[in-house]
């Protein structure tokens, strides 16, 4: 009898020895054009099977490096709407932790361990917690009173090892009177006045959903900024011909790709080549969300007017479509938030009832 439970017990332990290793081990390739076709939902994540009392804060979400964990944001009954968060792919069930409320800005480690929010007047970093129901606040940034937080990055030493959470933090605030600063994990201003063109009224519009710290800024007569908010200086500039302000940029600032006036078009910049054309007519179609792969070579078009609910991709040498079929199943179609992860493995889909994560299958040879 003691050898049978010896060998049971060796049995299971070498079983969750493979099973960690082999989780360990895997590695998602990275979006292109080479492996689109084989992009596909793989994964979802339902808000069905939250626990009783909590109640989704729609489809917002953030994500660590590679989107093998997920946060989202709740509340219960009687606390404010975003006083939850949501920890999803850390254990067979999803997580609750108790933050504060009101973030406008997410970020998530890329370990998943730290949630970084930047709120109205301040940010903070958040240890999460999975053996406990409140999050440990691991350091909140002095006040900054009337202003608000508008990004909020973190850029992770992998020797770090002291403390908990990296502290390589910047947040970029919007000041009372339209002036954009950055300040760093301390509250230090480190950029007070951010792009500081020789005359302001060249910018027309910011463009929205760049990852910092570089940012885009547009002129009425179509030139295209791209900036560096860490030096708070211009790395490039080119004419796009068209007011360029609805569009995504991959996050090694080489490409950005964007919607033309009135939906005519889908438009490439190639800022090594210092190029922009065309990509491919859409003849007034409009497109929720637009991502553009790592490398550049394929756009990504979530919940596209002539095929809603679906993603669409475009190969940037030639134009060509593709369909890559239905997300999840939401009661709102559009959704609230789409992003690829920060390694270019996955597109990570948030709507009112739940996350979808698509990922490279590509079929053993």
């Amino acid at each position: 009898m003691r050898k049978i439970t010896l060998f049971i017990l060796l049995s299971l332990c070498l079983s969750n020895i493979l099973l960690i290793a082999d989780a360990q081990s895997e590695q998602y390739p990275i979006i292109s054009a080479e492996n689109i076709t084989a992009l596909q939902s793989i994964q979802t994540y339902d808000f069905d099977d939250l626990p009783a009392g909590v109640m989704p804060a729609v489809g917002l979400f953030a994500v660590n490096q590679d989107a093998t964990k997920v946060v989202t944001f709740g509340r219960y009954d009687n606390t404010p709407p975003l006083s939850l968060a949501i920890l999803w792919g850390y254990a067979q069930s999803p997580i609750v932790n108790q933050i504060d409320d009101g973030s406008i800005a997410r970020v998530l480690s890329n370990d998943g361990r730290c949630l970084y929010t930047g709120y109205r007047e301040y940010f903070a970093v958040w240890e999460l917690q999975t053996d406990e129901e409140m999050a440990h606040l691991v350091y909140r940034s002095p006040s900054f009173v009337g202003d608000a937080v508008n990004n909020i990055w973190v850029e992770e030493d992998n020797n770090q090892t002291s403390d908990p959470c990296p502290t390589q933090v910047y947040a970029e605030f919007i000041a009372a009177d339209g002036t954009m600063y950055v300040v760093d994990y301390e509250g230090d201003i480190i950029q007070s006045q951010l792009f500081p063109h020789e005359d302001d009224d060249q910018i027309f519009a910011r463009v929205g959903r760049i990852d910092p710290p570089l940012a885009l800024t547009v002129t009425s007569d179509g030139v295209i900024w791209r900036w560096n908010m860490l030096t708070n200086t211009v790395e490039d500039m080119i004419e796009a011909g068209g007011v360029a302000t609805y569009g995504a940029m991959n996050r090694a600032g080489t490409h950005y790709v964007w919607l033309g006036q009135d939906y005519s078009g889908l438009y490439i910049v190639d800022w090594v080549n210092g190029i922009n054309r065309l990509l491919a007519p859409l003849n007034g179609v409009y497109i929720s969300h637009l991502d553009i792969s790592a490398d550049g070579s394929v756009v990504l078009g979530t919940d596209p007017e002539d095929d809603e609910g679906t993603v669409s991709a475009w190969l940037v040498e030639t134009g060509e479509r593709l369909n890559l079929g239905p997300y999840r199943d939401c009661d709102r179609t559009q959704p609230d938030q789409v992003e690829l992860s920060r390694d270019g493995t996955a597109l990570v889909i948030g709507c009112d009832r739940g996350i979808d994560i698509w990922r490279v299958l590509e079929s053993e040879s």
